[in-house]
């Protein structure tokens, strides 16, 4: 299936439809939105015979958005070819904004990253493709990163000792206070985190998670196929005559790539601590 191009709303959109006929002598248009509602219908295409394609552009005013963030636009072409009607069908997704809210969606904007990317050795691969390639690959990375295990209490420097203190008793803390005490869970949870708490994380921490998600989303971007391979437990694989053979040995299971685990290293905790009360 051919991947849905996506723009912004208001912009006049031109898509290419190729004919099957050699006497195509009209054709027409119609739009609808995702949910099966005509927005426009019989606009008229200039056609002539012999024609190999034909090019429709939707204007601006079709892709209008109104209240909603996003939709979707079926455009369907119809081409009279002496009394036997052929059609044709495209889609594609209208976004009100190309900006990704920060942290929900995304530890960086569109923007910033790219900024980023221009110095990193595997950024290129975020350059070359277009806003709505990179909007997805930020956001892919972002929930990859969300699922790993961070630590409130090495993101802010603290030890067992300061952390785990009962909450009466906390007198001096870089900890806000909500955050601190006893049986506290330790971990961050980014469901539960509002824009304001991420905020006060340190901003060497949020620095390190907005650079993170840039080599996470360059990985995801241009990846290596043999390092796939090999996370995925295949040993050979052959096409055609030629086969290409992999050490063996199925890598642990990371949520990341190894070099995002590496930049983010020291605000995880892995442990696993059994209280009782």
């Amino acid at each position: 299936m051919e991947q849905l191009g996506v723009y912004k709303d208001g912009d006049d959109v031109t898509l290419r439809f190729s004919l099957d006929v050699m006497s195509a002598t009209s054709a027409s248009y119609s739009v609808k939105d995702a949910s099966g509602n005509i927005v426009t219908s019989g606009v008229d295409v200039l056609v002539s015979d012999g024609q190999m394609f034909v090019t429709v552009t939707v204007p601006g005013a079709i892709n209008a958005l109104g209240e909603r963030e996003r939709d979707l636009r079926r455009v369907t072409l119809s081409v009279d070819a002496g009394g036997a009607f052929i059609t044709k069908e495209q889609q594609y997704i209208v976004l009100r904004s190309f900006e990704l809210s920060v942290p929900k969606q995304s530890f960086i904007s569109i923007g910033e990253a790219q900024l980023q990317a221009i110095d990193m050795l595997n950024g290129g691969s975020l350059l070359t493709g277009g806003e709505g390639d990179l909007r997805r690959q930020l956001i892919e990375a972002t929930k990859r990163i969300k699922s790993m295990s961070f630590s409130i209490r090495r993101i802010y420097g603290m030890d067992w000792d300061d952390y785990d203190r009962p909450q009466n008793m906390l007198q001096t803390s870089t900890l806000p206070f909500r955050w601190a005490g006893q049986y506290t869970s330790d971990i961050v949870d980014w469901d539960k985190l509002t824009d304001d708490d991420f905020m006060e994380f340190p901003e060497v921490f949020r620095n390190a998670l907005a650079l993170a998600v840039v080599n996470e989303a360059s990985e995801i971007a241009g990846g290596s196929d043999i390092q796939r391979a090999r996370e995925d437990g295949i040993v050979s694989e052959s096409i055609g005559e030629t086969t290409m053979a992999y050490r063996q040995g199925k890598g642990a299971v990371s949520i990341v790539a190894k070099t995002t685990w590496r930049m983010l290293l020291k605000y995880m905790d892995n442990r696993v601590i059994v209280r009782r009360q």
